[in-house]
């Protein structure tokens, strides 16, 4: 953590990059590189690189910024890059150019070979590492912003070379993928992994693909130059808050609410009632002070707070804390106090005990010297229990916020030139399956366009299979939800890995991390390093019923390994258990076992899909499909 928070370049120098460029990088190779800097404005810099025969300058404009360009060389290396000027020099070595892909979405991708991960067979896979040299990694730290930034923290100092170390933490699935793409084609690869658990898609999104989606259309009401702040952030969550009906959510912290409920304070949650909540409460108390001491500075006490707090006077900011051990002592500015005062404070406890922990005595006022008790009856109303906001599908966390994500993890990086984009994500935003097939799209495309290039390949995973198996389940939130992915493949330059048939019912992160790679290494192979070769299942194209059964064809040769996964959606409105009874060619057989007039064919349409339909000729499952019947 303390590597990741250290800056690439001396700390004596005067010039300053963003820390993704570093030695061990893999450029994109025959591309043009983009590196901004800052340095006094009106210095002369210059770079040399290892292949190109003279140096390049530029000077550093009077807002303290310069950027320089240069075309990159064809695949191979190692290459040195060498940047002069204001008294100092930043040197790179051990440079590749090749091919970089960028890995993103939540923590099937963030999965790490070891670490938390243990993906099958880790122990192996880390011994081999090593034996990668041209496979290069640069891990990204988890971060948010509320605006668009143009640097981030890496984790371990930037690019590392394939040492078990580092792969051990690394994104299993970028780490293969790149190994793979390497041993194929002989092309040293960068994988960059910048992911998260758990965040929903709309975190990663950019504010302008938000502002086009009706459940964010308002957000453009807060853009300027395309851009949004926090503003924006606080009304979204107000709006999702709003809707469980806590008292506190209309909170504010200029106006007295004596409506709310009462406790004697400072206390623990466990002591007043809430023992059961872990969330956000507002707590308000009036207070009077001698006319002599209104508008004078003081000094405000409130001990030790679990966890976070924002404290207010008369509606003003006087401090905020994130942290459950700190004792509160917030200085109040002149102007701030009156004769008759509220005090407001937010308190935000994530688990365990919650509130304040601070005995009477420490708890007080001090103006001019004169001490005055806060101790007693104050106001208290929950504003958000995390619990009840889970079961309504709202999760209280930072990395949850639209845009945030994109603003701190994506967007910088939009300097490198890159191969392509892999993706996985969607577990997060199960239940919410009509925005995401709008939403997902449109992330995909403004992803293109912040790159400036709509021909770079996007692949990605639908969701693998979970939880408890269930024979009909017609309205199966996790189905939508795969359905949505595949609005995405309207696209061009876009391909799915399907991951039904490796799912585990009781664990969200299947371990054949491999398997994955190799997937996504098919779609890669195929369309883009012309390596022809069969990275899609056949998908279904028609279906009709005789009097032999249903006839399925597909748009290529199919198999099947087990009678499950199938069911037929009646004429009226019933749903039936059906099995496949055999598979000639593009034709599927499926027995209606006496069932009526079918209308309908679903195959792995439930949470956890138990069929296993695949190519006959790859071996690549199947992805799950709703046909009607002719």
């Amino acid at each position: 953590m303390l590597c990741a928070l250290l800056p690439i370049f001396s700390t004596e120098a005067k010039i300053a990059i963003p820390r993704f460029f570093s030695s061990n990088m893999v450029i994109q190779h025959d591309n043009v590189l983009t590196i901004p800097g800052q340095a006094t404005p009106g210095s002369e810099i210059s770079l040399n690189a290892s292949w190109i025969g003279q140096a390049i300058t530029t000077v550093c404009a009077q807002d303290g910024t310069f950027t320089l360009s240069l075309p990159t060389p064809e695949a191979g290396g190692p290459h040195t890059i060498a940047i002069k000027g204001d008294g100092s020099e930043i040197l790179f070595d051990n440079i590749l150019s090749g091919d970089v892909w960028l890995c993103s979405g939540q923590s099937n991708m963030e999965m790490p070979v070891a670490g938390w991960g243990k993906v099958n067979n880790w122990e192996q896979e880390l011994a081999d590492a090593p034996s990668h040299p041209e496979v290069r990694l640069l891990h990204i730290t988890r971060q948010t912003s509320f605006t668009p930034l143009d640097d981030l923290q890496v984790n371990d100092g930037g690019w590392t070379m394939c040492d078990s170390l580092y792969v051990a933490e690394f994104s299993a699935i970028g780490y293969f993928f790149g190994r793979n793409i390497n041993t194929e084609t002989g092309v040293p690869v960068g994988i960059i992994d910048s992911s998260w658990g758990g965040t929903p898609c709309e975190a990663w999104s950019t504010p302008q693909t938000l502002s086009t989606i009706d459940e964010y259309s308002y957000f453009s009401d807060f853009m300027k130059d395309g851009m949004y702040d926090g503003t924006a952030h606080e009304n979204y969550r107000n709006r999702l808050f709003d809707s469980l009906g806590f008292p506190g959510n209309g909170a504010d912290p200029n106006v007295y609410h004596p409506d709310w409920a009462s406790a004697q304070i400072p206390q623990p949650f466990s002591r007043i009632g809430l023992e059961n909540v872990d969330g956000i409460v507002w707590f308000q108390y009036q207070f009077t002070l001698p006319q002599q001491f209104a508008g004078k500075a003081a000094s405000l006490s409130l001990g030790i707070i679990d966890t976070s707090d924002e404290t207010f006077i008369n509606g003003c900011a006087i401090g905020r804390t994130d942290h459950y051990s700190y004792f509160r002592n917030y200085e109040v500015p002149e102007g701030v106090l009156k004769e008759e005062n509220i005090i407001s404070i937010k308190i935000t406890d994530n688990s365990g005990e919650g509130g304040f922990l601070a005995s009477p005595e420490e708890f007080f006022i001090k103006v001019d010297g004169e001490t005055f008790p806060l101790a007693g009856e104050w106001k208290l109303a929950v504003a958000n229990d995390f619990a009840v906001s889970a079961k309504a599908g709202i999760v209280f966390d930072p990395s949850f916020i639209p845009s945030v994500l994109y603003n701190a993890m994506i967007h910088p990086l939009r300097v490198l030139p890159i191969k392509g984009f892999l993706w996985y994500q969607g577990c997060s935003n199960v239940g919410r399956d009509k925005t995401y097939a709008e939403m997902f799209p449109k992330m995909i495309e403004s992803w293109r366009k912040v790159w400036h290039n709509d021909d770079l390949p996007f692949y990605f995973v639908q969701l693998a299979s979970f939880l408890e198996p269930v024979g009909i389940q017609p309205e199966s939130p996790w189905a939508a939800l795969r359905k949505a992915q595949t609005a995405a493949l309207d696209l061009p330059r876009t391909g799915m890995v399907v991951a039904t048939d490796i799912g585990n019912a009781t664990d969200i992160h299947p371990k054949q991390k491999q398997e994955v790679a190799e997937r996504f290494t098919r779609l890669a192979l195929n369309n883009d390093y012309g390596r022809k070769c069969t990275d899609t299942a056949p998908v279904a194209v028609s279906a009709c019923q005789s009097k032999k059964g249903i006839y399925i064809r597909f748009s290529a040769e199919v198999a099947f390994d087990n009678g499950k996964g199938f069911v037929a959606h009646l004429s009226d409105g019933s749903y039936r258990i059906v099995t496949p009874v055999s598979a000639k060619g593009k034709k599927l057989l499926l027995d209606p076992c006496g069932a009526g007039e079918i209308t309908e064919i679903l195959y792995n349409w439930a949470d956890y899909g138990q069929g296993l339909l695949r190519c006959a000729e790859s071996g690549l499952p199947v992805a799950p499909y709703m046909i009607r019947v002719k």
